[in-house]
């Protein structure tokens, strides 16, 4: 808990400034904080506009995209499907992209909503 009582891992993360150049990411992020903060539709709108910046910003940005982050369940649960996936033969492609948005979801959601991607 820090000084101010409020988690790390609840709160919103800086988004890099490179996310600020593209108009699509600038676009995406505003959405998703426009949902987050209840501005623009219901609550489980949520998680589809940070799937769609996710998905952007894997798509579109994956030179960008941070490695695994130690510590965090998901990003291992997704590092040891693509070596299962490797292990097996298999090219992986899915299980690739979907690490892809979760890793991309480090850089702008709180630690504990990335778990959602």
């Amino acid at each position: 808990m820090s000084v101010d009582g409020v988690s790390p891992a609840t709160q919103w993360p800086p988004t890099p400034a490179w996310m600020s150049d593209c108009a699509e990411c600038v676009r995406l992020y505003a959405l998703v904080q426009n949902v987050h903060a209840g501005a623009d539709g219901p609550k489980d709108a949520a998680g589809a506009a940070r799937t769609r910046l996710a998905r952007h910003l894997a798509n579109m940005h994956l030179e960008h995209i941070p490695h695994w982050t130690p510590g965090c369940e998901p990003c291992s649960e997704h590092r040891q499907a693509l070596a299962r996936a490797t292990a097996s033969g298999l090219l992986g492609a899915g299980a690739s992209w979907l690490a892809a948005e979760h890793r991309a979801a480090h850089l702008f959601v709180p630690r504990l909503g990335t778990g959602l991607l």
